[in-house]
């Protein structure tokens, strides 16, 4: 269903498309600090990956590797940039079905990945996180989770409770970025009786200006609480 994934894959974020039976993948994007065997492993299961990396000794050596090994230079595409740099403008023909994101951990790139990446991915096509055991990656998993626009479909970890952790997610939908269509924020509230403002404004705001629905929800329950 997705490419098995081993301990000690090179920092990065990779999408890729299943293929025909054979359950392989056609084509692949990946974002990666450095490329290396994910994406090499990647470039034999796909049609065409793309490599999203500013690493170019890194993409030196993939190449030569390539070479040495049979796989055509025409499978991958290098784009040398940065995640925050290249992610914002990528333009691509079709939705991708498998993504991996191993990119900087620090704050708030897992989040930044996602979002940019999150455009291009099918509903249910897969995203796993890499090195899910740092706090920074975690926090984004949590969200993942709670919200369920994604659900939880394996969990691999090495070396035992704190060891090395991938996550892989199953993408159930196409949500909205705003707070309120998010199942997170709803799961805050107190009460079910707490929930109901939330969902008429869901409702309304799909037909109506936004300031047109919050100001009588505000003056009718005092919700959304007021900045």
């Amino acid at each position: 269903m997705f490419p098995s994934l081993t301990h000690g894959a090179a920092p990065g974020t990779h999408l890729s498309n299943p293929g025909a039976s054979n359950g392989l993948t056609r084509t692949g994007l990946g974002v990666r600090l450095s490329g290396k065997h994910t994406t090499i492993a990647l470039a034999v299961l796909s049609k065409h990956h793309i490599c999203i990396s500013p690493d170019k000794m890194g993409r030196h050596l993939v190449e030569q590797y390539m070479d040495a090994i049979g796989i055509p230079r025409h499978k991958v595409t290098f784009i040398e940039q940065s995640s925050e740099s290249a992610l914002p403008t990528l333009s691509l023909d079709g939705q991708v079905d498998f993504a991996y994101v191993d990119g900087c951990h620090g704050y708030p790139f897992p989040a930044l990945d996602w979002h940019f990446i999150d455009k291009h991915l099918k509903v249910k096509g897969y995203i796993g996180f890499d090195n899910v055991e740092i706090p920074t990656v975690k926090l984004h998993c949590d969200f993942l989770e709670a919200n369920r626009a994604y659900s939880l479909v394996n969990r691999i970890i090495f070396g035992g409770r704190g060891g090395y952790q991938v996550n892989i997610y199953q993408k159930e939908k196409d949500e909205p970025r705003e707070w309120v269509f998010q199942q997170f924020n709803e799961r805050k509230l107190p009460s079910p009786v707490a929930r109901v403002p939330g969902r008429i404004e869901r409702a309304l705001t799909r037909v109506l200006p936004w300031r047109l629905v919050q100001v009588p929800l505000r003056k009718r329950f005092g919700w959304p609480k007021g900045d």
